[in-house]
């Protein structure tokens, strides 16, 4: 048997990295394809695009209408959202 102790570190790293591996896929937040709505709320959200998408045909839209004066022009704009 050729050098115990060196086939242990060679097995440990390789178990050590794939670990890291693993776990820093796993660890991905939010997952991919979804949205984490978070800060000084009551009740944060973790949403999926499909979700949002629902959500926002289900809901009536909030529409702005701003005017302001650029340069010597005045310019309106609607948003929604």
């Amino acid at each position: 048997m050729k050098n115990p102790i060196g086939r242990l570190v060679a097995v440990g790293l390789v178990a050590a990295i794939t670990l890291a591996v693993t776990a820093g896929a796993a660890s991905a937040w939010p997952p991919k394809g979804s949205f984490l709505i978070d800060g000084k709320l009551e009740h944060p959200m973790l949403l999926s695009t499909e979700e949002i998408a629902d959500l926002l045909a289900t809901t009536n839209p909030h529409v702005y209408t701003v005017t302001f004066q650029a340069g010597t022009a005045v310019e309106t704009h609607t948003f929604t959202g």
